[in-house]
């Protein structure tokens, strides 16, 4: 999440990868955890992102089960303030930020038994309206990262396979959402196939890093850098090893 030290410590590795000049922010030498405004309840993945200087969450999976549920805590509050539930329960979705609206994109039902049910749904939320909006689905499913750019949204690597691609895992690919358009369109795939990896945008530079290999164990530890506007991939360099990531990401 944007002003965590998790968020502020991975932007400037990403940042200092680059071969243009990094995107300007500011560490905080005496940056700690305090307590802030608890949950009404306790969830496991759940979406969240910054809207306007407000939290959201959304979704995720509490002891009662998988939840619709969408709260926010706007600064200064003392408790968080529920908004309209989503239209059905999503785990591990992601909560995006494109051109100041809020999207809800991809995720995991929950079925009876543990089932996991991948969802390519979309949803975008209406502030005047107060509810959540259906917009243009994935073309497929996947379980890649999701980040806001300037006219819409990327999805980088991740999948489930689906009869686009002959039913083999599409770890290469992305998708690029158009939001004026509402469509979804298959951009440059990515140099390193790779699935569940995460992601970081800065401005029209998003970000690709970590994730697993589509065959074996292990994490990657390339960053691919990915230039929206002309619908090309760079290499950005490397983590020295996931020790590193895992070192940055609990310091």
């Amino acid at each position: 999440m944007s002003g965590s030290r998790f968020g502020i410590v991975l932007i400037a590795l990403v940042a200092a990868s680059c071969d243009s000049e990094p995107t300007p922010f500011t560490v905080e030498t005496d940056a700690h955890w305090s307590t802030g405004v608890s949950l009404p309840a306790g969830w496991m993945g759940v979406a969240a992102a910054e809207l306007g200087g407000a939290i959201v969450v959304a979704g995720g999976e509490s002891e009662a089960g998988p939840s619709q549920r969408v709260y926010r805590l706007v600064p200064g509050a003392t408790s968080w303030e529920r908004l309209a539930d989503l239209p059905d329960v999503r785990v591990s979705a992601r909560l995006v930020v494109s051109d100041g609206s809020l999207y809800l994109v991809g995720g995991m039902h929950l079925l009876p038994n543990n089932v996991h049910f991948a969802d390519r749904s979309v949803l975008v939320w209406d502030p005047a309206g107060g509810r959540w909006i259906e917009r243009a689905s994935f073309p497929d499913l996947r379980d890649g990262d999701a980040v806001g750019v300037p006219g819409g949204i990327v999805v980088v690597g991740g999948g489930f396979g689906s009869t686009d691609h002959g039913g083999v895992f599409p770890g290469d690919s992305i998708v690029v959402y158009n939001a004026a358009a509402d469509r979804w369109t298959y951009a440059a795939p990515i140099q390193m196939p790779r699935r569940r990896p995460m992601a970081i945008a800065i401005d029209t530079r998003v970000h690709g890093f970590g994730g697993q290999p589509l065959e074996g164990i292990g994490t990657l530890l390339d960053i691919e850098i990915y230039d929206a506007l002309d619908d090309t991939w760079s290499a950005g360099g490397q983590f020295a090893d996931y020790g590193q990531i895992v070192g940055q990401a609990y310091a």
